[in-house]
């Protein structure tokens, strides 16, 4: 006989031992200690200390000892260390152009870090000079930390537009790639325990265990929260989760991920998002571990949740989150597996095929009754197209949902050994693990009738569809799915359909400058990579919450506009060597066409002609015409010469104008709701508030820069004049460059009204569908829906009651704007109400695609 099994644990022990593990995790983020860095940081901070120590030593030994000189050595050389090495490799961002490079920006790394310390340590922050202070300590103690070789301190730009980046050394990455485990911020981990419950009042704040980690909202001076938002919270946080283990299985498996550590690390070292890669599968596999470790236990956990400054709501745990990319979504489940009848395979399917959308299903795998999204109806396809897809390949879709690695190149669709990317299946905007979780709930469904995903259906551009109702407009209702009837043409089609005509205007119709200019002829040449509906969404996007002119610039070369503009050399590489071969192909045969043999290399020199006007040169942007701050994280700007003597500036400028013009032309709604909100910032002295049928108020308020000048003198004596609390500068005893960081103070009672005018739009629009997906949650759970899954716009549920979010979706948005939060702003700050449209919002009842 074998080893008899363990006995299994009861509920009451299993949920005794969760929430004395809960507990301990918490700690951690209230107790740094050596304790819990024992096994990775001990012996390097130990290391270390002695030097950064002498040093504190010799300034307190010299005389007037300033203030972050007395905190390090009351809290502890070696804790305050720690303190540093917490702080900066939890702003630390994932590497980008540079594959094997982290870094942070600095200003970020010193405002995590005073704030930390105000927590475990009780730093005063009431004040600005107080603040002033603690961030004057946390860049000490990062230069401490070059001292000590384990970051380098980089600086990028010139004047006011300079920055200080923070990249960690060999040391640093060692540490890293060890200690992942430990060095996370504690509280980016789900819940082993059903989260605190969220109430009105000022002790009602839930979440966490630990009553000071706990929040309702973040930014308290923007909103005031409300019965319904804690509401909503709350069911939020009582959706049981659960690891897919099916998924979990493939996501271990040898040919993607691997099963340990040492696999995961090797498989996903240098790609871009590697600590988010690992801190996810590390998670996914405790929780896995707890079926083993506790007999009886499960892998089940929760997410805390939190309502941001505008009221959306958010899972304060970015990991196997809900609200994470596809690795994240792919990876859970609901706990709960609910019954499914025929009205829940409609929407399992209808979201399935919209998973697959684009995809071979033949994917090299000689299926002879393979399908290939028809390349129209890849963009916007009704439900009975998407119901009829499915039916049309059950076979092969219940083949890959019970053997998912026998058919890996479908669903792994972009899979690539040679690209870093395409290698690792992991990216934000991604389906592959969800196609592996859906068609396998799908084959489990056939045999158990039970479903425990979450179908998800998104808002068809949510932000327009605020507009439409708001202004009563039937035409720019139509766009964006709100009224009933399928819409071949959706609103982001539409606008790229007006920049071609616009692109295409007849000579005389076109203004003399651009003519004059040779922009004109230049986007009509290359207008084809321009009008594509994936181009023209994010562009769209800003345009819809009133974004200028910079911004819609940025969008159009970020990281999205590169891949659909500039970066498609090796696309047009195969297309070339495909030509090539076909030729040689048939001069063998020696039936070679002449005049396709004209057209076909006339084809590969315009394709070439293509390569060379795009060169994609992203490294060299400071060579571009006019200079820019360097770019966010998610912007990737060029700054090569194009081939027709046009750079990306001028191109990126030409495209934003046009995208600016058909817009307008067809949204004209979304002008005069943003000119009006506008209008309600211009007339009140004080920051404007408003409220929604969702009950909560957002405070409408950015804080005013402190540029006071001050008063100091230089070391001659001399009165000077220089910014108030806007530079810090680290003592020189640490023997490295003392470099200066610019910080921003902003006044407590003074606002930015020009911020606040160009940001009214979004943040009222934001506070729409945050309002929308408060009322939304809250009336399914009264009708018995326990689960939910949400990203903003986005709503899910088991795919039976998706019959019933459908409904309760279109329910709340006429409730929403029968209510009229927008009359009633307008009305209170004396704005005129703008003429409305003949739109009867009862008609949006009747909606089939308002989700889908």
């Amino acid at each position: 006989m074998g080893p008899s099994l363990p006995a299994k644990l009861s509920p009451q022990e299993i949920l005794r031992i969760r929430n004395l593990q809960q507990k301990k995790i918490e700690e951690r983020i209230t107790n740094i200690s050596f304790a819990d860095v024992e096994d990775i940081c001990i012996d390097y901070v130990r290391k270390i200390e002695p030097p950064v120590k002498k040093v504190l030593l010799e300034i307190k030994k010299g005389g007037s000892s300033p203030k972050w000189v007395k905190q390090m050595l009351e809290i502890g050389v070696s804790r305050t260390l720690i303190l540093g090495i917490f702080g900066i490799l939890s702003t630390m961002q994932e590497p980008k152009e540079d594959l094997d490079r982290y870094e942070c920006v600095a200003n970020k790394a010193v405002g995590y870090i005073a704030s930390r310390a105000q927590k475990i340590y009780g730093f005063q922050m009431g004040t600005v000079k107080e603040r002033k202070k603690n961030k004057l300590f946390a860049w000490n103690l990062i230069h401490a930390l070059v001292m000590s070789k384990f970051i380098t301190i980089k600086c990028m730009g010139s004047g006011k537009k300079k920055l200080n980046f923070l990249a960690l050394t060999s040391d640093g990455k060692d540490l890293l790639y060890r200690g992942h485990k430990v060095l996370r911020d504690p509280i980016m981990s789900p819940m082993l325990v059903h989260p605190i419950d969220h109430h009105m009042g000022v002790h009602g704040m839930g979440g966490r265990v630990t009553s000071s980690l706990r929040r309702t909202v973040k930014q308290k001076w923007k909103i005031v929260q409300s019965a319904a938002l804690c509401e909503a919270l709350n069911h939020l946080q009582s959706t049981k989760w659960m690891i897919n283990e099916h998924v979990w299985n493939v996501v271990t498996h040898a040919n993607v991920f691997g099963d340990d550590i040492k696999k995961w690390e090797n498989f996903v070292k240098g790609h871009e998002a590697h600590t988010q890669i690992i801190t996810t599968l590390d998670l996914a596999a405790s929780l896995i571990d707890r079926i083993e470790d506790h007999p009886g236990d499960d892998s089940h956990f929760y997410h805390a949740w939190e309502a941001g400054p505008r009221a959306r709501l958010y899972s304060r745990c970015p990991y196997i989150s809900p609200q994470g990319g596809d690795l994240n979504r792919g990876l859970i489940r609901f706990a709960e597996s609910k019954p499914i009848t025929e009205k829940g395979f409609k929407w399992l399917k209808v979201y399935i095929a919209g998973l697959f959308k684009g995809v071979d299903l033949r994917g090299g795998n000689n299926i002879p009754d393979g399908f290939t999204w028809n390349k129209i109806k890849q963009i916007n396809p009704s439900i009975p197209e998407m119901i009829e897809w499915f039916d049309e390949n059950e076979m092969i879709l219940l083949a890959i949902g019970e053997r998912p690695m026998e058919f890996i190149n479908i669903w792994w669709n972009d899979r690539d050994k040679n690209d870093l990317r395409k290698r690792v299946p992991f990216g934000k905007k991604r389906s592959y693990f969800q196609r592996v979780a859906a068609t396998h709930d799908y084959w489990q469904a056939q045999k158990t009738s039970k479903s425990s995903i979450a179908v998800i259906l998104d808002g068809t551009c949510n932000g327009q569809q605020h507009v439409a109702a708001i202004m009563r407009d039937r035409k720019h209702a139509k766009l964006v799915d709100l009224l009933p009837g399928y819409n071949e043409v959706d609103f982001y089609e539409r606008v790229a359909e007006e920049v071609l005509a616009l692109i295409t205007l007849p000579t005389n119709e076109v203004p003399i400058e651009e003519l004059t200019s040779g922009d004109h002829d230049f986007l009509k040449l290359y207008s084809k990579y321009f009008i594509t509906r994936s181009f023209a969404k994010k562009p769209v996007m800003v345009l819809g919450y009133g974004a200028k002119m910079w911004t819609v610039y940025e969008e159009i070369f970020d990281e999205a506009g590169r891949k659909s503009i500039l970066n498609r050399k090796q696309l047009n590489k195969n297309k070339i060597r495909k030509i090539r071969i076909e030729i040689k192909t048939q001069e063998g045969k020696g039936k070679i066409d002449e005049e396709w043999l004209k057209d076909a290399r006339r084809e590969v020199a315009e394709i070439k002609a293509i390569n060379d006007s795009f060169p994609a040169i992203w490294s060299e942007y400071d060579k571009a015409k006019k200079s820019r701050p360097l770019p966010g994280p998610e912007s990737s700007l060029i700054g090569s010469e194009l081939s027709e003597g046009k750079n990306e500036f001028d191109v990126a400028i030409n495209i934003a104008k046009l995208f600016f013009e058909a817009f307008n032309s067809v949204a004209a709604s979304a002008l005069v709701v943003r000119k009006n909100l506008e209008e309600c910032v211009n007339r009140s002295e004080s920051p404007i508030e408003w409220n929604t049928l969702a009950g909560f108020t957002i405070k409408h308020r950015h804080k005013m820069i402190d540029q006071v000048k001050e008063k100091y003198k230089d070391k001659k004596g001399k009165i000077r004049k220089r910014g108030a609390n806007r530079q810090l500068t680290a003592t020189k005893k640490w023997g490295t460059k003392s470099r200066k960081i610019r910080i921003a103070q902003y006044f407590d009672d003074q606002f930015d009204k020009d911020k606040m005018e160009s940001a009214v739009s979004p943040n009222f629009i934001h506070s729409l569908d945050a309002s929308h997906m408060i009322l939304t949650i809250n009336e399914m759970a009264k009708q018995g829906v326990q689960c939910f899954q949400m990203i903003h716009d986005a709503f899910g549920t088991h795919a039976e009651n998706c019959d019933l979010m459908h409904e309760t979706v279109r329910k709340t948005f006429v409730q929403l704007h029968k209510d009229d939060p927008f009359h009633r702003l307008l009305k209170k700050y004396g704005v005129e109400i703008p003429k409305k449209g003949d739109l009867d919002l009862d008609e949006i009842l009747k909606s089939e695609y308002i989700i889908h």
